[in-house]
């Protein structure tokens, strides 16, 4: 199963804020229109100017920012990225308005006297900047906290707390503390920015949502429902384990060693609401969470580097070419029953052990 950055999500975020900039250029037009010729009006100029601007700077931060080589610039110091997504949406502004000025007079066969002026182009451009920087800043909040969660949380869904079903990944960072000695805070602090940012970015390409950091480790989550969208949470570890394999010299070059870690999954119901004033965020609670971190603790002492709750295992669809290996019933703190839990494993792995 492989599921890219354009993903469904992004494709009907970037539709979303494309009808949005086309509104809003189409509204700015229609508050000026006593100015503009009737024959200009026809050609929908703010609809096109706005779709246009609306639909490029989106595209620009949802599929460009958000791949490979968005990925290259987002490593670099915030002010250097930020310089660089100004200027490139400064120019897309820019172009925007000559061009859609220009198609304007090709539909009417002449250009109207004073289309290009250079105070109603900064007049339109700051309005435009103004647009864009809405659109950057409801695309950043999505980034930070979920497209999901986001929406969920503008519909005051989680103004009082409700019951879900979610899945959680447990990420932990391998051998952290001779290695923290090794390298010293500063290094290690850095070490680990590296680490989670690959991380991150497997878990964001196959729709999943960063839950929370804590010291060493990071905690995933998705919604739990049909088996083949559970197998999103497998398919992210070993994406994420194949993102750290081609970034492995590169580690290796700047820290003198590559990162290694345990995963664990496992789902179930919990229950989610909005917790805090200043800073508010997405708090879930119960068991499943506390058996999680148990699984974390059973993993190392098994030697498994991924494993799955049987309870989860049940209900999702192995992505093709992940196998599974069961390692019987464990008796976990805190927990009442014992829990059947398995390893995930590539089937060429698994056949080379054989």
């Amino acid at each position: 199963m492989q599921i890219g950055p354009a993903t469904k999500d992004n494709i009907l975020t970037w539709l979303a804020v494309t009808v949005f900039g086309a509104l809003a250029g189409h509204g700015y037009v229609t508050v000026a229109s006593g100015t503009i010729p009737n024959e200009v009006l026809q050609t929908w100029p703010g609809l096109r100017t706005g779709a246009t601007i609306g639909g490029l700077t989106s595209a620009f931060e949802i599929f460009v920012m958000e791949g490979p080589v968005g990925a290259r610039l987002r490593r670099r110091p915030f002010l250097s990225t930020l310089f660089v997504r100004v200027v490139i949406h400064t120019a897309i502004v820019v172009c925007a308005l000559f061009s859609n000025r220009a198609i304007t007079g090709l539909l009417i066969g002449y250009f109207v006297p004073g289309a290009f002026d250079r105070r109603e182009m900064v007049q339109d451009a700051v309005y435009s900047f103004l647009v864009v920087a809405l659109i950057m800043f409801v695309l950043q909040m999505r980034s930070l906290i979920g497209g999901r969660t986001l929406l969920n949380v503008v519909l005051g869904r989680y103004h009082r707390p409700v019951r879900e079903q979610r899945i959680f990944l447990l990420v932990d960072l391998a051998g952290s503390t001779p290695l923290a000695g090794k390298l010293g805070d500063e290094r290690f602090h850095e070490f680990l920015s590296a680490f989670f940012f690959e991380i991150d970015a497997a878990v964001t390409q196959f729709d999943g949502e960063i839950y929370s950091y804590i010291g060493d480790a990071m905690i995933a989550s998705w919604p739990l429902g049909e088996p083949v969208h559970n197998a999103r949470a497998v398919a992210a570890t070993f994406a994420a384990r194949e993102r750290l394999a081609r970034r492995e010299a590169w580690f290796k070059a700047r820290f003198g060693e590559a990162p290694r870690f345990c995963a664990v999954l496992h789902g179930g119901s919990v229950i989610a609401g909005e917790c805090g004033d200043s800073r508010r965020q997405i708090t879930y609670l119960g068991d499943v969470l506390n058996t999680t971190a148990r699984l974390e603790f059973l993993s190392k002492s098994l030697g498994a580097d991924n494993v799955i709750s049987q309870h989860l295992l049940d209900q999702l669809d192995l992505p093709g070419g992940i196998v599974t290996t069961e390692l019987g019933a464990h008796q976990l703190k805190g927990v009442a029953e014992p829990m059947a839990v398995a390893a995930l494993v590539p089937a060429r792995q698994q056949r080379l052990a054989v």
